[in-house]
């Protein structure tokens, strides 16, 4: 009886740490997707480190093909949201002219002060001198929420 007993213990135990296993390996990326509404080409976007971390600087990798060209008016940004609006002026360098996206820049990540739990990424190639901006690439992430918790940001 004792040796059922410790036999059906050792098998329960087993159980649960071989069930627990998997959500302790789960580790969160950043996925971006395309902008909305009226979503221009969308760019693809890696980081590095994935996720970003506040107070530190974050290598963006752009990659994409566009239908309009690149102009000397445009810019690679870079912006930090919350469904508020912007929680810090948005990251700009400039961009080779041309129809291709290839950028590696190194992007300064607003502190934790300024970064509410649930945030949002927009990249995107912009020209700020038109009102709304014009924006023809962009990509953009939500951060430790759903895509519907914060709508996203178009610079």
């Amino acid at each position: 009886m004792k040796t059922n007993f410790l036999f059906v213990f050792a098998l329960l135990a087993m159980l649960c740490v071989v069930n627990a296993i998997p959500h302790q390996l789960h580790k969160r990326t950043t996925v971006f997707g395309p902008c909305t509404p009226n979503p221009p080409p969308e760019l693809s976007v890696k980081i590095s480190p994935d996720p970003v971390v506040p107070d530190q600087i974050a290598t963006f990798t752009v990659n994409g093909t566009l239908e309009t060209p690149i102009t000397k008016d445009f810019k690679f940004m870079v912006a930090f949201d919350d469904d508020s609006g912007a929680v810090a002026p948005p990251f700009t360098a400039d961009i080779a002219l041309g129809t291709t996206v290839n950028v590696v820049e190194k992007v300064p990540v607003p502190s934790q002060s300024l970064l509410p739990s649930t945030y949002g990424i927009a990249v995107g190639i912009v020209n700020p001198n038109v009102e709304p901006y014009l924006v023809i690439g962009c990509a953009y992430a939500t951060v430790n929420g759903h895509a519907s918790d914060i709508p996203a940001l178009l610079f």
